[in-house]
């Protein structure tokens, strides 16, 4: 339950089932507390799992391990419905409850033709399916990618997108953001399905013209060290800021102008939803996945060919420059809050639970 898409929304399936009264139970293979707040009656058990093995015989062992933790864990909160994130996780609840007799549910959330494509784990995900009552993808190009499946085991539900949260605190910004300046502002976590490598080489092409902008990019992963040294061989050392993750972004992103996406692939993207709700116009790369699922080309953002640094560097000059075309598409974007309430997300998820249960 770190920081992340699937664990957000995870949290916010959870916390809304528990007031209602449900009976919620987290199991996770990862140690540690959660990031996001979680209801006081949620069973919240890290199961110690998620150490990888180097060699074949140790990951066989570790795997067989998982297995047998999980199916215990699983008959010991005595579920009527397992609800699973994440392909991996997937595979690994689906083939644990085997027997069990308890319905299970299992959500990509991401984009299959990219991630984990053609690997042991997308043969793994072929073999273990069709063993769930339903898969629910995120987007409808996840679904397509699923077409292997019956119909009537597939259905799409999209993400929630909140509204920002009415926080009375005073913003305090993270090191090296200059309030002085206008925020471009990116988030989502420092790996490379999010190509902020492609980002950092368009900004370099525009970044003079606009020296009273600055590239923010909030989050944290793995490739910070490479992304520090490419803003550096670019020369964007004092234009480029990447603060770390916040748990509420919400108070950064309502005083910011602009929201960019330059991802390689994606699930249904909750940046940019929280983006939008905030009242950022936003421009995105049309990669495999969500964008095109949320952003409305010109009514409240821009799409843009996946992957082409030099249309994302005419984007940005394009938005960055037109004051006018900003409040244009900003006006608009708030109504993302209407077309994935959650209400309405909720709703399905309760659909499908009843479906497979009754």
């Amino acid at each position: 339950m770190e920081v992340g898409g699937a664990e957000r929304v995870l949290s916010i399936l959870a916390n809304h089932w528990a007031e209602k009264g449900w009976d919620i139970t987290i199991l996770t293979f990862a140690d540690g507390p959660s990031f996001f707040d979680l209801h006081p009656s949620v069973k919240y058990s890290p199961l110690s799992l998620q150490k990888r093995a180097r060699f074949a015989v140790q990951r066989f062992l570790a795997n067989f391990k998982r297995l047998w933790v999980l199916r215990k864990a699983i008959k010991e909160s005595q579920p009527q419905v397992v609800i699973s994130f994440l392909e991996e996780i997937n595979v690994h609840t689906l083939v644990s409850t085997i027997g069990l007799g308890v319905p299970v549910i299992v959500s990509e959330r991401s984009e299959p033709s990219k991630h984990l494509h053609g690997g042991i784990w997308d043969k793994l995900r072929r073999w273990t399916y069709p063993l769930a009552a339903k898969v629910v993808s995120v987007t409808k190009s996840a679904d397509d990618y699923l077409k292997w499946l019956p119909q009537d085991k597939r259905c799409v539900i999209s993400n929630p997108v909140m509204s920002p949260s009415l926080s009375s605190d005073e913003l305090q910004l993270p090191k090296g953001i200059d309030p002085g300046k206008k925020w471009l502002m990116a988030m989502g976590r420092l790996s490379y399905a999010k190509g902020y490598d492609l980002l950092l080489s368009a900004y370099q092409k525009i970044a003079d013209k606009y020296p009273d902008w600055q590239l923010i990019i909030l989050g944290e992963g793995s490739l910070r060290p490479e992304l520090e040294s490419l803003s550096k061989n670019l020369n964007l050392e004092n234009r480029v800021v990447l603060p770390g993750s916040l748990k509420d972004p919400f108070l950064l992103l309502k005083k910011a102008q602009l929201f960019v996406l330059s991802s390689y692939y994606e699930g249904f993207v909750n940046s940019l939803g929280e983006a939008m709700a905030c009242g950022l116009p936003v421009l995105s790369f049309d990669c495999p996945g969500g964008p095109r699922e949320i952003i409305r080309h010109e009514i409240d953002g821009l799409l843009i060919p996946a992957e082409d640094v030099t249309a994302l560097a005419d984007g940005l000059d394009r938005l960055m420059g037109d004051e006018k075309e900003l409040k244009r598409l900003a006006a608009n974007a708030p109504e993302v809050v209407e077309r994935f309430s959650k209400d309405k997300i909720v709703g399905q998820w309760e659909e499908v639970i009843s479906s497979v249960t009754e």
